[in-house]
């Protein structure tokens, strides 16, 4: 399943009760991949410009190669893709909230590591103890109003 696919088929939602990803349609602001991803590159950029290339040793979106947010985390961890040339082939990087400095690299596109943190065979030792054994649930938020 492509990133495309996901969202059109599972909507703004949670995974796990963990893990936000973005939906580029979200009415609300916190979800839209759209509004948010500007905003989390500039705070790596920030970061990166007072402490140096230990708060992000990677480029940042729109830099070749460069990470794009795709979600974040009840912890305020980012998921990030690692772009390059097909954008159905970026792997996953996880950050630490912004400032920490620490990442994990997954050889994984978005769904294939979603897929695999639920069913357990992924374990991100920057994620909550607590969500390392999660509900395999996917919850639909529903707008207010």
């Amino acid at each position: 399943m492509t990133p495309y696919n996901y969202i059109g088929t599972y909507g703004t939602g949670t995974v796990g009760a963990y893990i936000y990803p973005y939906n580029p349609f979200a009415a609300v602001a916190a979800f839209n991949l759209l509004d948010q991803w500007p905003r989390r590159v500039e705070l790596y950029r920030h970061f990166r410009g007072k402490i140096g290339s230990r708060a992000c040793p990677y480029p940042l979106y729109s830099e070749p190669g460069g990470l794009l947010p795709w979600a974040f985390t009840d912890q305020q961890d980012v998921l990030f893709w690692r772009t390059g040339d097909a954008p159905d082939s970026w792997t996953v990087v996880v950050a630490q909230e912004a400032g920490e400095g620490q990442f994990q690299d997954y050889e994984e596109t978005m769904t294939s590591f979603l897929t695999k943190w639920i069913a357990g065979e992924i374990v991100c030792d920057l994620f909550a103890e607590w969500a390392q054994h999660t509900e395999a649930e996917y919850r639909l938020f529903r707008p207010y109003g």
